[in-house]
């Protein structure tokens, strides 16, 4: 082959040379059999070609790692960056291209998951009886500036000597009562009761309050009032924690504040130290390793915002959510803040003990056995910070089988903690890079495994030390947990039946429990009332009827003695009742939604040791929260107070 055929050759393989010169060259080419083939190799390297990178783009496997933060190596945080790095990226359920485009082919779609919720309203309506709704700018009083006066406990609260905040606080004198961000002053007087003063909460840095009704306490001496109030800065949520001089009530000044990162969840007031329970929600948008804020709870006392120090925040090994339980201990009297811990991962069940606060984490356990396919048990981790000391100590967590339903499920006496979960499991399934849980029976068609446990774990260890398993008939939920002393009552229920589980834990390795059987609805709070009686409030023989209940002890379960029921429904919002053991007085406000407008009365009942009478019915505006209401019974008058400054005072005596 001379030169000028190898050059022809070359540019062949590269499609550079006219079809004359190649035949000059080779004459063989100069047929038309000789392009056809070359043109279909041609075209079949294209097809080939073309099939290996579809076949490339479909089946290579995609990439589930989270993207790198070692740039942030250097950071003390760096530890808690990895673990929210995890957090917020979300593994492709597909593991390549092909399962994407196929994944809906015989499977569900967006559209088959349905969220729903009922929603009520209502006309409004006129008011009746001897009540005063008052707007506008209240009388000044005339004369010397009231006296302060001694303080009276308006809350009902789980501990004693453990004070909880709320919209109501009073002296023997006056009424103090958070309406939105407006404190209410209201002097105590019987039909002669009147407005004393107000005063609004303000922000000056262009920030808005969040909260429909701040909680609040009122110091011993009845001199200062501390505020708790949620506000919104653009699109970040704040605590501001405010204290106010209303040892003139009628000339109420501001003294100081500071901020806090979040929301509240709870508080209490302990010795004159404030506990600030509050709420950190990491926003993945948002999200900038750069920035702390943006990742990590921040307390501002007066020089701005400073993050919480690494060796205060705590975090489990596999945290399962993108939030911080923050607790905060403030001295009450200068806003001092004291020390701060935070908690990853951790949920809104919050109990406060005299010692100790005790902060619960919900997650499922998905390296357990599963009960059916996919299904997985619910289970909780409890981890107790003590806060008598100078600072917050971390003492270690124990973990249990089950949900917690709030406070009032968890009890603290002598060494012990005493726990009661609803157990359950869950399906777990994966839509669109997202998880959603189902109850079993509600996917599967089989029976509901759902029952209760009670847990006493050993505080010096955090170990369990004793258990009750599955003593509520498979299916049942908890409801209602009340501890007093050596005995816890515990309501169960399923549709609309009532058992009511009493436990006595004087020998915890020989803990014994009777129950009532079966009642017609089931109590959403138990109240241990006085002399051996138990209060239950709920629903009672469908869901449209509200149940206040009384039982006592028999010798062998809890005997029903009385009760009095209403069409309606009472709201699930304890500290909106009133329970006055001194004179055995109940009262709850009743939404009655059975007609063609809403209805809403107050009941005030009376337990004389064997019936419930009632002694009130008072109507309040259709338009009301009812969670928002509060009352307080002095001197024989019922003083009523709930949102739109509605103030109603009644003689019960009559």
């Amino acid at each position: 082959m001379n030169d000028k055929e190898k050059s022809f050759k070359i540019l062949d393989s590269v499609g550079g040379v006219k079809e004359s010169y190649l035949a000059e060259s080779d004459p063989k080419r100069a047929s038309g059999h000789g392009r056809t083939g070359r043109r279909l190799l041609a075209i079949a390297a294209c097809v080939a070609l073309l099939l290996t990178s579809l076949s490339l783009w479909l089946f290579i496997p995609y990439s589930n790692d989270p993207p790198s933060v070692k740039e942030y190596s250097d950071s003390e945080y760096y530890p808690l960056i990895q673990k929210i790095n995890c957090l917020t990226f979300t593994p492709n359920r597909f593991r390549n291209n092909f399962e994407m485009l196929t994944a809906n082919i015989g499977g569900f779609k967006d559209e088959d998951i349905r969220y729903g919720a009922d929603a009520e309203s209502g006309d409004s309506e006129s008011d009746t009886g001897i009540d005063y709704i008052l707007s506008g700018n209240p009388e000044s009083a005339t004369g010397t500036p009231t006296t302060t006066g001694t303080y009276v406990e308006a809350t009902d609260n789980q501990v004693a000597g453990v004070i909880e905040g709320d919209i109501i606080k009073r002296s023997d004198k006056h009424i103090f009562y958070m309406n939105g961000s407006t404190l209410n002053v209201y002097t105590i007087e019987g039909e002669d009761s009147k407005l004393l003063s107000r005063h609004t909460v303000h922000h000056g840095d262009g920030s808005y309050s969040g909260c429909n009704s701040p909680d609040f306490y009122l110091s011993e001496d009845c001199r200062r009032v501390t505020v708790i109030d949620k506000r919104y800065l653009g699109m970040n949520s704040y605590l501001s924690v405010i204290s106010l001089d209303v040892s003139d009530p009628e000339n109420i000044k501001e003294i100081q504040r500071i901020s806090i990162s979040g929301s509240k969840i709870s508080s209490r007031l302990v010795d004159g130290k404030l506990l600030l329970i509050s709420y950190f929600h990491i926003n993945k948008r948002g999200l900038d390793f750069s920035d702390e804020s943006t990742f990590l709870p921040q307390i501002d006392v007066g020089n701005g915002f400073e993050s919480l120090r690494p060796d205060k925040i705590f975090s489990p090994d596999d945290p399962s959510s993108l939030g911080y339980t923050v607790v905060t201990k403030i001295d009450e009297q200068t806003l001092t803040l004291e020390d701060s811990a935070a908690f990853l991962s951790y949920s809104s069940s919050v109990y406060v003990s005299l010692d100790s606060v005790y902060i619960t984490r919900g997650y499922v356990d998905s390296d357990d056995q599963p009960l059916f396919e996919n299904s997985f048990p619910k289970m909780s981790e409890i981890s107790r910070l003590r806060y008598s000391g100078d600072k917050l100590e971390y003492l270690g967590s124990a973990t249990i089988e089950g949900r917690i339903k709030d406070q009032y499920s968890l009890d603290e006496k002598d060494g012990i903690l005493r726990v009661v979960t609803t157990t359950e499991s869950l399906i777990r399934m994966a839509h669109d890079g997202e998880y959603f849980s189902y109850a079993v029976p509600d996917l599967v068609g089989k029976p509901s495994e759902s029952s209760a446990n009670l847990y006493c774990i050993d505080l010096a260890t955090m170990k369990t030390v004793a258990t009750v398993e599955q003593f509520a008939p498979l299916g049942e939920a908890v409801r209602s947990v009340r501890f007093d002393g050596n005995t816890a009552y515990v309501c169960t229920s399923v549709a609309l039946s009532d058992p009511v589980f009493f436990f006595d834990l004087t020998d915890i390795s020989n803990i014994t429990y009777k129950h009532t059987g079966t009642i017609d609805g089931f109590s959403s709070s138990l109240v241990d009332l006085n002399d051996g009686y138990l209060l239950g409030i709920g629903v009672g023989s469908s869901r449209s009827v509200a149940k206040i209940e009384i039982y006592e002890e028999g010798e062998e379960k809890v005997i029903p003695l009385c009760k009095f029921e209403t069409a309606g429904y009472i709201a699930d919002a304890y500290k909106s009742y009133l329970i006055d053991r001194d004179n055995s007085l109940v009262g709850v406000a009743v939404t009655d939604n059975t007609h063609s407008t809403v209805k809403i009365n107050y009941y005030l009942l009376h337990f004389n040791g064997s019936r419930l009478t009632k002694l009130a019915e008072i109507p309040l505006p259709s338009s009301i929260d009812t969670r928002s209401t509060r009352a307080q019974v002095i001197d024989g008058y019922l003083y009523l107070l709930t949102e739109g400054n509605v103030f109603k005072v009644e003689d019960i005596t009559k």
